[in-house]
């Protein structure tokens, strides 16, 4: 229902059958049915995503689109599993503590929205060892 369908009412034309005035101390009669959700028009609201890695026992997807991925210069945290986005300006400032990642718009099979950030591999020719384990294991016949 959108707000323009939303009008005030006038007391006299509420419909009644004829002849019977409401118990205005019916409880009953103000009772939510068990549609309540349907007739209230609740939608959960989205407040909080989690930033993390996907977990492997899950299966989730990615939107292939660009729109839906992004990359940034972040300060990663491991020991308090936090993750800072640097900005342009300052990233001079941090070198050698920063790292490359592209962050993921990702959804699993609960429906459960969360961004990933995967450590794009470094240009200078050095591999991450998740990297060199993921290339060798498809290079076994």
């Amino acid at each position: 229902m959108s707000k323009s369908d939303l009008k005030a009412l006038d007391p006299t034309d509420v419909p009644v059958s004829p002849g019977v005035s409401p118990n205005p101390f019916d409880l009953d009669s103000l009772c939510l049915g068990q549609n309540f959700t349907e007739i209230a028009g609740v939608k959960k609201l989205l407040k909080t995503v989690p930033v993390r890695r996907a977990n492997p026992q899950h299966f989730v997807r990615t939107h292939p689109s660009s729109d839906f991925r992004r990359n940034f210069l972040c300060v990663d945290l491991k020991d308090d599993r936090e993750l800072f986005l640097v900005r342009p300006e300052i990233a001079p400032q941090l070198i050698g503590e920063t790292v490359m990642k592209t962050i993921f718009t990702a959804i699993n099979r609960q429906g459960v929205l969360f961004l990933w950030p995967v450590t794009i591999p470094p240009s200078d020719g050095r591999q991450l060892e998740w990297w060199r384990s993921l290339r060798e294991a498809a290079e076994l016949p």
